[in-house]
């Protein structure tokens, strides 16, 4: 059995939650770094979010061994794909949120959507992902902040602190 990790709301760090379904990838280990996780509903705020997640392997060795979205692939892949969603998300943003408000994208891969933010005149951005091949070109590409993180253990202090 591979290590579970259970985290509190990332929006209010409540404990309280709903499981709303249950995702299987235990027939996908292989390319998959859960077995098994909960997708749940805060109880407090609302936030959906996945917990009870059971690791195939730790996700830092996921992402520095297996992962097609760790380095130069996903540097690549991000230049070129998502650029239509990544503008629609700024859009849609820029409708309920000033340029200078805490944008923070959990899992930012090489940064794509943190460039287009950046692009349209956003200011305060901060990346959290896993890979740390990728933080790095995101500093060195965009001058954007990115820490290695990855999910559970205390993300939300560490998300206070971040933004």
């Amino acid at each position: 059995m591979g290590k579970i990790l259970r985290t509190n709301c990332p929006i209010c760090d409540s404990s309280e939650y709903k499981v709303k379904f249950f995702r299987d990838f235990s027939q996908m280990l292989t390319i998959a770094p859960f077995k098994r996780y909960d997708v749940v509903k805060c109880e407090n705020c609302g936030m959906i979010y996945a917990n009870n997640i059971e690791e195939s392997v730790p996700l830092n060795d996921y992402y520095e061994k297996m992962s097609k979205y760790d380095g130069e692939y996903s540097i690549n892949f991000s230049k070129e794909t998502h650029i239509e969603s990544n503008q629609l998300i700024v859009k849609i943003s820029s409708a309920h949120i000033s340029k200078d408000s805490a944008v923070l994208d959990v899992g930012c891969g090489a940064g794509g959507l943190l460039k287009c933010f950046k692009e349209n005149g956003f200011t305060n951005l901060t990346g959290i992902e896993p890979s740390d091949k990728n933080c790095e070109f995101i500093k060195k590409a965009y001058n954007i902040n990115a820490f290695n993180r990855s999910i559970g253990g205390g993300m939300t202090n560490h998300l206070v602190s971040l933004i």
